[in-house]
């Protein structure tokens, strides 16, 4: 059987993944943000810029705004450098936002799709994506995380990737293309975090249960 040779990285391109932190998104029947759900001490976002902070190679980090962009500066104070972009066709759906993000980023940074209602990763999985994508094999451009058979968040793809995007009509089509999961690079984990998204009210307060355990869910 041969041997796969691991993928050399192109002498163009960046150190730093960027951390790209969709928060464009609608409350739905949230009564506030999500954005600025509250998680203990912390909001959503607050957590999410923590966790992209916490783990070592992710620069620049990306808030991407849309919905409720005003209220949501209003009331966030952070003194983390991070680069704030507004994206006035949010309502085109999340791809509008990750590109609006993209443009704020180098073309040769590879970069990681974090959406705001995962309260729950931590940057000890960034840092397990990370370490995954500087040792993958030639022609993985995508890392994402499993258990099971199902995939979560976060994703974190490289920057060749970006033109794909670019013409794509949403980032899973992309990402779950059926005749390219050979780009895709596996990441088992055991937390359930990376499926616990919230939506509503009743998801909101399942998430604010798991946040208070120990374990990561």
């Amino acid at each position: 059987m041969k041997r796969r040779t691991r993928k050399r990285r192109q002498g163009t391109e960046d150190k730093n993944i960027a951390a790209i932190i969709l928060a464009a998104g609608p409350r739905r029947t949230l009564p506030f943000p999500k954005a600025l759900a509250p998680f203990g001490t912390l909001t959503a976002l607050e957590r999410a810029l923590k966790t992209c902070a916490g783990a070592p190679g992710f620069a620049p980090i990306v808030v991407v705004l849309g919905s409720d962009a005003e209220e949501i500066l209003a009331k966030w104070k952070s003194a983390r450098r991070v680069i704030v972009v507004q994206n006035p066709d949010w309502r085109e759906g999340q791809l509008s936002s990750l590109l609006a993000g993209l443009r704020r980023v180098s073309r040769h940074a590879a970069f990681l799709i974090y959406p705001v209602d995962y309260p729950l990763l931590f940057p000890g999985l960034l840092a397990r994506l990370r370490w995954a994508y500087m040792h993958r094999q030639a022609g993985e451009q995508i890392v994402v995380p499993s258990l099971g058979s199902r995939d979560g968040h976060p994703v974190l793809v490289a920057p060749e990737m970006r033109r794909e995007f670019a013409r794509a009509r949403t980032a899973r089509e992309v990402v779950h293309r059926p005749d390219k999961q050979d780009r895709v690079l596996r990441v088992r984990v055991r937390e359930r975090a990376i499926f616990r998204d919230f939506d509503s009210p009743a998801t909101y307060r399942l998430c604010v249960r798991l946040s208070r355990g120990h374990q990561r869910a």
